[in-house]
């Protein structure tokens, strides 16, 4: 469906773009919870779930009560296969 995120997204060179934006935002606010969790999900996008991972925990981080992030993080670990890690997300998220 044109102008939906995932169309935006097929364009291409739209996660090298959105990475970048992230990047930026990081560069200017190493605390910026949200730009790491984004930049997690391009990431995941991408199916680099480890380098997902280390930015969700880097939200999780500095905001322990983001539950987005945790959600995410249990995705990506569920994505690797580590089950129990991935619960522990999901049952961080729904605290």
């Amino acid at each position: 469906m044109p102008g939906t995120t995932e169309s935006y997204l097929e364009e291409p060179g739209a996660l090298r773009r959105s990475h970048q934006s992230f990047e930026n935002a990081i560069e200017s606010n190493p605390n910026y919870a949200m730009a790491w969790n984004n930049k997690g999900n391009v990431l995941s996008a991408l199916h680099r779930y480890n380098d997902a991972v280390d930015c969700f925990e880097r939200a999780t981080d500095i905001d322990p009560n983001y539950f987005d992030a945790w959600n995410n993080k249990g995705n990506a670990l569920a994505q690797l296969l580590s089950y129990e890690d991935a619960i522990y997300s999901y049952e961080k998220q729904l605290r």
